[in-house]
C-alpha cells in the first residue's frame, strides 16, 4: 500500500511537469519579431533608414527570414523549471525503486528463512508422529501377542511313570493322559505317540501313522484332561522280567527306552501349535523321567 502511494503520487507529478513544459510561446512576441523583419524588407522603410542614418558607412547585418532565429537562445546548462520538476521527480523515484528493491530482497530473505525453519518443523513433526504410529503398532502387535498367548489352547502329555502288561497282547504299554490348559479348545490335528529305543529316531515320524484316538475325537476342550490313554510298545522290541512290584523291561548295560509324545493341533483363532514331551526309561528307579531339555520339550 505505501509503494502504491508513492508511485501513484510521483507519476501525478510528472504529468504536471509536463504539462508545464509544453506550453507554446505568446503570439504577442511572435508577431512583434515578424512585424520587425517584414518593416526591415519594405524598401521604403529601408530608404528611410539610409537618409537617417550618419556619413559614416557602417555594416548592418542581413536579417534572419525565419521567425524562430529573432527568438532568444537559452543558455545549454540553463534548466527550466519543468526540467528540474523532472529531476527532482526522477530522483525521488529513483529512491523509492531503491527502497522498494531493499525491502523485497529483505522480504524474500526472510521468506527463505521462515520457509526453512517450517520444514524443519514439519520434519520434526513427521517424525514425532512416524514415532508415535510405530509405537502404536507395537503396541497393537504386543497386545494381539498377549491375546494369543493367553488365549489359545495349551496342550500337555503327563502322567507317564512305569510299564505294565497289556493283558491282550502280553507285550509291555505305558500309561499317560493329556490335557488342554489354555482357555480355548484345542482341535487334534495329528499325534505322534511311540515308544522308542534309538534316540536318532524320536524325530522321525512313523512310516505309517495310526490313527490315534486324540485324532479321533479331535475337538479338546479348555480345561479338559483324557485319562487311562496307554501306548504299547512295538513287538519283540523289549523283553520283560517280572518283579514284585509289576514288569520291567529287561535291558542290558547302555540300552535305552524312551516314551516320546508329539502332538499337532491348532486353537479357535490360531493354527500351527506342536507339543513336543519326552522321557527316558531309569532301570535304578524302573520308572520314566523328563528328558532331552528344551530339544524334545517344548509347546509352540
Amino acid at each position: 500500500m505505501r509503494v502504491a502511494l508513492v508511485v501513484s503520487i510521483l507519476l501525478l507529478l510528472c504529468r504536471i511537469g509536463l504539462c508545464a513544459e509544453s506550453q507554446p510561446p505568446t503570439p504577442s512576441s511572435l508577431k512583434s519579431g515578424a512585424q520587425q523583419v517584414k518593416d526591415r524588407e519594405h524598401p521604403k522603410n529601408a530608404t528611410n533608414e539610409l537618409k537617417q542614418a550618419p556619413t559614416a558607412q557602417r555594416v548592418v547585418p542581413i536579417p534572419s527570414t525565419n521567425p524562430e532565429s529573432q527568438i532568444p537562445m537559452q543558455n545549454k546548462n540553463d534548466k527550466s523549471p519543468s526540467e528540474w520538476w523532472l529531476i527532482g521527480l526522477t530522483a525521488v523515484l529513483a529512491l523509492a525503486t531503491y527502497r522498494l528493491v531493499v525491502q523485497t530482497r529483505r522480504l524474500v530473505t526472510e521468506t527463505a528463512i521462515a520457509s526453512k525453519r517450517q520444514a524443519a518443523e514439519t520434519q520434526d513433526a513427521l517424525n514425532i508422529s512416524r514415532q508415535a504410529a510405530d509405537a502404536a503398532q507395537k503396541s497393537s502387535e504386543v497386545a494381539e501377542k498377549a491375546l494369543t498367548l493367553l488365549e489359545r489352547p495349551y496342550v500337555f502329555v503327563f502322567g507317564v511313570r512305569q510299564f505294565h502288561l497289556n493283558p491282550d497282547n502280553l507285550e509291555l504299554s505305558v500309561d499317560y493322559e493329556v490335557a488342554n490348559f489354555g482357555k480355548t479348545p484345542a482341535i487334534i490335528e495329528r499325534a505322534h505317540i511311540v515308544i522308542e529305543n534309538i534316540e536318532s529316531n524320536l524325530n522321525a515320524p512313523l512310516e505309517v501313522e495310526r490313527r490315534h484316538s486324540l485324532v479321533i475325537a479331535p475337538i479338546l476342550g479348555a480345561g479338559e484332561i483324557r485319562k487311562n490313554l496307554a501306548e504299547d510298545a512295538p513287538t519283540n522290541m523289549l523283553k520283560y522280567t517280572t518283579i514284585n512290584s509289576g514288569f520291567i523291561p529287561d535291558l542290558h548295560h547302555g540300552d535305552n527306552v524312551f516314551f516320546r509324545a508329539l502332538i499337532y493341533y491348532r486353537g479357535s483363532f490360531t493354527k500351527g501349535h506342536v507339543s513336543s514331551f519326552c522321557w527316558r526309561y531309569n532301570t535304578h528307579t524302573a520308572h520314566f523321567e523328563p528328558y532331552g531339555h528344551d530339544d524334545y520339550n517344548y509347546t509352540n
